[in-house]
């Protein structure tokens, strides 16, 4: 079984190639899948928050090779999709997180930031934007979503077309790997 992609490729997400994983379909996806199942107060993609996270790696911790693994965490979801946070961690979404897991590695690979697979601090920063788009985005959700970092105080970006950010991602791609 296999998914099409953006730029025409036969890909098989439970058994991936590396060979076909190139980035603009990774920008394409991204930029059209909304992030908590779509569930948000405005349509907010999954490349504007990697985009964001990677900005403030880049910008205010001043670390281009943990930039691009921001920018890249979530990669997986182009080829797998999204599954929001609470249900992803059921224990029957097992086989997802796997599949999430042996994806994101070979991405990681392939654009050559593999010292970050899993990393602790990818995660922290995840966990910290969370906080904010919580609040912006959902209505501040409250203590029920386990939210413990306090943010990163970042203002999220207008609501920008999906073409936008699929550009964003790939100007961010483009800059952190020349």
């Amino acid at each position: 079984m296999w998914t099409q992609t953006y730029t025409g490729k036969r890909f098989d997400p439970l058994n991936p190639d590396p060979a076909l994983i190139c980035i603009e379909d990774i920008s394409w996806a991204l930029s059209n899948i909304c992030r908590f199942g779509g569930h948000s107060s405005r349509f907010y993609s999954v490349a504007q928050h990697s985009f964001h996270l990677a900005y403030y790696a880049n910008t205010v911790l001043k670390d281009r090779s943990l930039a691009l693994a921001c920018l890249l965490h979530d990669a997986s979801e182009a080829y797998l999709g999204d599954v929001p946070r609470p249900i992803k961690y059921r224990p029957e979404f097992a086989f997802y997180r796997e599949a999430e897991a042996k994806l994101e590695a070979m991405i990681f690979h392939k654009f050559g930031v593999n010292e970050y697979v899993g990393h602790p601090e990818v995660k922290h920063l995840d966990n910290a934007i969370l906080a904010d788009e919580a609040r912006e985005l959902m209505g501040d959700p409250g203590s029920e979503w386990g939210l413990t970092e306090s943010g990163l105080k970042i203002a999220l970006s207008e609501d920008w077309r999906p073409g936008v950010w699929n550009d964003n991602f790939q100007y961010m791609f483009r800059a952190l790997t020349a």
